[in-house]
């Protein structure tokens, strides 16, 4: 397992290295760069330059199963686990709805003096 702090990479065996970024989406850690083809939001595959063939990954762990000192201020009730979506809204009754609001609201501070 290991920990990813900006630029810092720190391994469980105490190992640790310094990412850097060759240029726009190329980066590079003790001769391992990552594959951003083969790449996605779970998952970093690394290729070794000297040697091609070797290929690794790094996994995502999925936040909710580290202990909260790990978290680092991050309030766990603000991550949301799956897609979201967004609920189809009709616009002119929601127009019509404010509208009568305003209206019931203005009738609220007439008085029927002024009249």
């Amino acid at each position: 397992m290991l920990n990813v702090r900006r630029e810092s990479v720190k391994f469980d065996s105490g190992m640790c290295f310094q990412l850097k970024e060759l240029a726009p989406g190329q980066i590079d850690m003790a001769g391992w760069r990552a594959v951003p083809e083969k790449s996605n939001p779970e998952a970093i595959v690394w290729r070794n330059v000297a040697n091609p063939v070797q290929v690794c990954s790094w996994f995502l762990e999925d936040d909710l199963d580290r202990p909260a000192a790990e978290m680092e201020g991050i309030d766990a009730r603000n991550i949301i686990e799956g897609k979201r979506t967004r609920q189809k809204v009709d616009y002119r009754a929601l127009e019509r709805q404010i509208e009568a609001e305003e209206r019931g609201q203005q009738d609220v501070f007439s008085d029927a003096s002024s009249d």
